[in-house]
């Protein structure tokens, strides 16, 4: 797909012309005032064109052009030659005399164009080059076709491991580059943002957080990003945030408290690329009141107040008034709202006047949408207490209630998911035990904890004095079991003698200690296909039949015959290409070792999964205008009126080559992930909708999204292969036809 131009659009005119439209242009002779000579005023990208010039007598002419849609390749003694690069406007300018041309740059024909594998880079990195000619057909970047435009910021073209030219950000800017062709063609310019990069330091306090007692002396220290002592050279800075007093100072890399306020602590480091976190502190007596506090202006709305906060309704739209008092005599600063948290357009809240001392001003709080928002009031480095304001759909409004998980064994634990109909808003709950006392355990924030086997029925109600009682569930506990066998054993000790969990409880526990529920055997990179797969009509049979137990929690996968192969369940941990189509196919999420983020994760050193933790969880656009050797995934949303959404999985393969941006490396070692090319593709359901099996859609792409093959529900069971090396392309180089399409399935219940 090729990249936007560079545009700057400039009315076009021309300064000087032949007598006689038509007539062939000759030479200028030197005049008195210089000017330039041109057949046209649009050139197309790549185009050279001469242009002459009547030089001022006696003077030699110096040429310069503003803007970047042109280059000046030569200049004579009496013309010049300009080639054509981005489409937009440029002036020609004579420098000595001011005088200019207005020119443009049209994309008539250009057929050429770059792309990069990033469009921003921090200084010092790369990005992978590649070039397209007419067709979008793929051509050989060699060196020495690259060049920057005149403005561009500093950038060279390193040779990659195969010899091909990469792009290297060695400035900060707009990098603008171009390629030129042996026949003089050029391609569009393409543009990259680059940036520094700035190393962040923090600053550490000794004894942790920021809170000071007047008196009080502490060190600083400044850390890198791993957490070790920044080893340059480095002085503390201060800042009273207080502008009338001195709350604190700076003793060395001392810091002591002399009163109450507020500072905020940076660092100056002497040498360059680093980032300082600013760190702010606070002073105060122990036990010291706030200066400030809201009151309630008019006394009868002091009903609908309790401990969560203020509850409004926004079906009646009152707002409510309060005024802000302190006893400090005349404090210096503006008076500040803060939200602290929530949506602050939720709940409006406005400082209606200022009055100064005593009695500092009016407020006023307002419901605008469903939602709840947190406030506090502050001058300088003094704060009222925090408020907390609800604003209600109705009052006739009764939350509902639903589980994470209706069923959990005895140390499992689910989550309860209260909502109210028709808002939006994030409102707090309160729960009552109706049945089974002593079943389960009600912790902070709605979890439920299983403590022996039975059942309990749950009520919400939500929370405030106009707060009505909602729905109930019922949480089954499933069999007690010898509680949790893995407590103090090794990852080493575990996978000594390793086999896969036979029971959901037992696939429970070793969730809890960060230990696999499924086979250990890493998966190549291509599926193992069964000898023996059903074919209907000349179609693969697609296996419809679902094999649910334990309360929808397992699922048990048969072989070709209708043997059983092996079972998975929900909340496990999983790694082979079998099991985790399996898992994606029956439960529609990923296990329990997948990291969503596949940008931000933690290392496999610090991940109780290790060298089984696995990445990526992330939304599939199926994009063939962008990536035109992708096919197409049926009903996809996006392509030819589609409505299905479909998400895409790591497969930790071994020896997965897809070209040279996926070398072949382990995908995790321990220590760090390499994540190959290897994806399982699925068509996510609608959340709370339970789907048929023909709905249910998980795919195999073993060469980064060139060929799919259909999971059939089966072991060994994948559909034809269909894409574009299957259509005899190459890895990421489109098909002479296309990618060839999706080949349809047989659906039919097998066992």
């Amino acid at each position: 797909m090729r990249r936007p131009f560079l545009a700057l659009f400039l009315s076009l005119f021309l300064l000087a012309s032949c007598e006689e439209q038509g007539d062939p242009l000759v030479p200028p002779e030197p005049a008195d005032e210089f000017s330039f000579v041109t057949e046209g005023g649009v050139l197309d990208i790549g185009e050279t064109r001469e242009i002459f010039f009547f030089p001022r007598n006696g003077a030699k002419p110096t040429f310069e052009i503003e803007g970047k849609g042109a280059r000046i390749l030569d200049v004579g003694e009496d013309s010049l030659l300009v080639q054509g690069i981005a489409e937009g406007g440029f002036l020609l300018e004579e420098t000595n005399s001011g005088v200019s041309l207005s020119l443009s740059v049209e994309d008539l024909w250009s057929g050429y164009y770059l792309e990069a594998d990033a469009i921003s880079l921090m200084e010092g990195e790369r990005a992978s080059l590649a070039l397209y000619g007419p067709g979008d057909e793929r051509l050989a970047l060699e060196e020495g076709m690259l060049h920057l435009l005149p403005g561009s910021a500093e950038a060279s073209f390193p040779l990659d491991e195969f010899g091909t030219p990469s792009l290297q950000a060695d400035g900060t800017g707009e990098i603008l580059l171009f390629a030129e062709m042996e026949d003089g063609s050029v391609t569009d310019v393409l543009s990259i943002e680059s940036t520094l990069f700035l190393e962040p330091l923090y600053l550490s306090l000794e004894g942790g957080d920021g809170d000071f007692r007047p008196g009080e002396k502490r060190e600083l220290s400044l850390m890198d990003r791993w957490g070790d002592p920044y080893e340059g050279d480095w002085e503390p800075t201060l800042r009273n945030l207080d502008m009338f007093s001195t709350p604190f100072a700076l003793e060395g890399k001392e810091i002591s408290a002399l009163s109450s306020g507020e500072c905020e602590v940076s660092a100056e480091v002497e040498e360059g690329g680093y980032e300082v976190q600013p760190l702010r502190l606070l002073s105060a007596e122990e036990g010291e009141r706030r200066p400030y506090e809201l009151r309630f202006v008019n006394a009868y709305n002091e009903s609908d107040w309790d401990e969560d906060g203020l509850w409004m309704n926004l079906q009646d739209g009152y707002g409510y008034g309060f005024s802000l008092w302190t006893d400090v005599d005349d404090p210096k600063g503006s008076i500040q709202v803060e939200c602290l948290a929530g949506d602050p357009e939720a709940v409006l809240f406005q400082v209606e006047e200022d009055f100064g001392s005593g009695h500092m001003a009016d407020c006023s709080v307002r419901p605008s949408k469903e939602g709840s928002a947190t406030y506090r009031v502050r001058i300088g480095s003094l704060y009222s207490e925090e408020y907390t304001f609800h604003a209600l759909p109705g009052w006739n409004s009764r939350p509902k209630l639903a589980l994470e998980d209706e069923e959990i064994p005895v140390g499992g634990k689910t989550r309860l998911l209260p909502s109210v109909e028709d808002a939006e808003g994030d409102y707090l709950f309160d729960y009552e035990i109706v049945s089974g006392e002593g079943t389960a355990k009600l912790l902070e924030g709605g979890t439920l904890a299983g403590e022996r086997v039975g059942s309990m029925t749950i009520q919400v109600r939500l929370r405030g004095k106009r707060g009505l009682w909602g729905e109930s569930v019922v949480l089954s506990i499933a069999e007690e079991g010898a509680g949790d066998p893995y407590v103090g054993v090794s990852p080493e000790e575990f996978y000594e003698d390793y086999e896969p969990a036979r029971t959901l409880l037992d696939s429970y526990y070793r969730t809890k200690h960060g230990f696999l529920s499924g086979s250990l055997e890493v998966p190549g990179q291509y599926a193992e296909l069964s000898e023996e797969r059903p074919m209907e009509d000349g179609l693969y049979v697609k296996n419809t039949s679902l094999s649910f137990s334990e309360g929808g929690f397992a699922y048990t996968v048969k072989d070709s015959q209708g043997n059983e192969a092996f079972t998975i369940f929900e909340g496990g941990g999983y790694i082979t290409l079998e099991e985790v189509a399996a898992y994606l196919f029956a439960f529609g999420d990923v296990p329990a070792n997948y990291w969503e983020d596949r940008y931000d994760y933690p290392s496999p050193s610090s991940s109780e999964w290790g060298e089984y933790l696995r990445l990526n969880n992330s939304y599939f656009s199926g994009d063939q205008e962008s990536y035109p050797y992708e096919p197409a995934l049926p009903d996809i949303s996006g392509i030819d009126g589609g409505g299905s959404d479909y998400y895409e999985v790591d497969v930790g393969t071994t020896g997965t080559y897809t070209g040279p941006s996926y070398p072949v490396r382990p995908y995790n070692d321990g220590y760090s992930i390499t994540r190959g090319g290897a994806r399982l593709v699925y068509m996510r359901y609608t959340d709370g909708e339970e789907s048929e099996a023909p709905a249910r859609k998980v795919f195999y792409t073993w060469n980064h999204y060139n060929d799919f093959r259909e999971y059939l529900n089966y072991e060994g069971g994948w559909g034809e292969a269909f894409g574009n090396v299957t259509a005899g392309g190459e890895v990421d180089v489109v098909a002479p036809g296309g990618p060839s399409p999706y080949v349809p399935v047989a659906e039919k219940g097998l066992f």
